[in-house]
């Protein structure tokens, strides 16, 4: 419902907002933000330009950096927010603080917090296989794009996608899987391992795309064709490699779709393997991954 300000209320902002007093306003207004405020304001013409309030900025900056206060800024800038320095500092606007810092070539709060440290990006090297970026940007307290960034531009990479014949060629695999489907269901009781549920899909402990990639390691040839300019002998060939390279492995595994998606969502689509899926599970259980769901 959006407030009627009363004559009382139009008095109290006139005098108290060009003053930049927002305690008192946030007190008497504790239902608004500032942005509807400030819309009012402007629709009243009222300024929050105030000559005292310019007079005392500027003896602020006029009055000589003490001793004191150059160690308070050295001391706490990069260990605290800015608005800690402010009430430090009372004497001080946030400018020439961050002016101070910067003469004292200090980096500021935040820019502490993002930089990353050398334990950080040991976390990266030694997790990032078995541990999905969302799970390690919680444990570093960091964004998930941030710790998604600095794993690839430690060159580690969840894919090996080099080739467009591998979405192709790996969707025509599959419709040639049935009884690999067919027996991974049985041995899964036809439900979900974690939910039991009937709505489920299958998955592969040891990917498609990285059984591919195995057969174009060892046969080269076939990684630099098109899927188009396979022919039905290059195909019959692919088919029985790959068939003898997935028995070597696990039966797959049935998952609910949903956490089918949320696996692959958290290891990505073209690097998976039976240990990611040991530590999902691991995880699952331990309701690491509640909040994700």
């Amino acid at each position: 419902m959006r407030y009627t300000y009363t004559d009382e209320d139009i008095e109290f902002l006139q005098v108290n907002y060009p003053c930049g007093n927002w305690d008192k306003i946030q007190e008497r207004f504790q239902f608004s933000t500032r942005a509807p405020i400030y819309k009012k304001c402007r629709q009243l013409g009222i300024s929050s330009k105030n000559t005292h309030r310019l007079k005392f900025d500027i003896s602020k900056s006029r009055r000589k950096w003490s001793l004191d206060e150059i160690a308070l800024v050295r001391d706490n800038y990069s260990q605290f927010p800015i608005e800690d320095l402010c009430v430090l500092l009372p004497n001080r606007t946030k400018n020439m603080i961050m002016a101070q810092a910067r003469r004292l070539s200090l980096m500021s709060y935040n820019r502490e917090l993002i930089r990353w440290k050398t334990e950080d990006i040991d976390y990266i090297i030694h997790n990032w296989e078995l541990t999905p970026d969302k799970v390690m940007a919680d444990h570093l307290n960091r964004t998930f794009r941030a710790v998604k960034t600095k794993r690839e531009e430690l060159g580690l990479y969840r894919c090996d996608m080099d080739s467009n014949s591998y979405p192709t060629l790996a969707k025509y695999l599959r419709g040639q899987n049935q009884k690999w489907k067919k027996d991974s269901m049985s041995s899964c009781e036809y439900k979900c391992v974690l939910t039991g549920s009937k709505d489920f899909e299958i998955h592969h402990l040891y990917g498609v795309s990285n059984i591919i990639n195995d057969i174009y390691t060892e046969y080269p040839k076939y990684r630099d064709i098109s899927f188009d300019d396979y022919t039905d002998e290059d195909l019959s060939f692919l088919l029985c490699e790959f068939l003898k390279r997935q028995s070597s492995y696990p039966l797959g595994v049935c998952v609910d779709k949903k956490l089918h998606t949320l696996f692959h969502s958290m290891y990505g689509q073209y690097y998976n393997t039976p240990e990611q899926w040991y530590r999902f599970c691991e995880d699952y259980r331990k309701g690491i991954y509640d909040k994700y769901i």
